[in-house]
């Protein structure tokens, strides 16, 4: 039993540190290596960046916005993150926040479809 635990954390450990399966084409190679520059791009957005800098990469999304702002990734329209600026959030929120205002928090990119005004 503990023979096989063993065998079976080894495989894993030698499985979790390729890269690329065997079984993958080149073509799927270049898919995931496309995927992984967008991921990057996704993650370069940390807090204390400007929201000018965020405009660089992302687009604001459609749609009822909550705090934090939904964005959306211009090269992949499927990576959102949510950002928190360091804004008075309420009655004086602006719809379209100051390019000048501190980003405070960004989430992990995920996957959603864009939304739509």
């Amino acid at each position: 039993m503990k023979i096989a635990i063993l065998l079976i954390a080894g495989l894993l450990v030698v499985a979790g540190t390729r890269t690329y399966s065997p079984a993958q084409t080149a073509n799927d190679q270049a898919h995931q290596q496309w995927l992984e520059e967008r991921h990057k791009e996704a993650i370069s957005i940390k807090a204390g960046m400007t929201r000018a800098d965020l405009l660089k990469l992302f687009y604001q999304d459609g749609g009822i916005q909550t705090i934090p702002a939904r964005y959306v990734l211009k090269s992949c329209m499927l990576i959102q993150i949510e950002v928190k600026f360091d804004a008075n959030y309420g009655v004086d929120y602006k719809r379209m926040p100051d390019e000048n205002l501190k980003i405070v928090e960004v989430s992990k990119p995920y996957l959603d479809r864009m939304h739509v005004d």
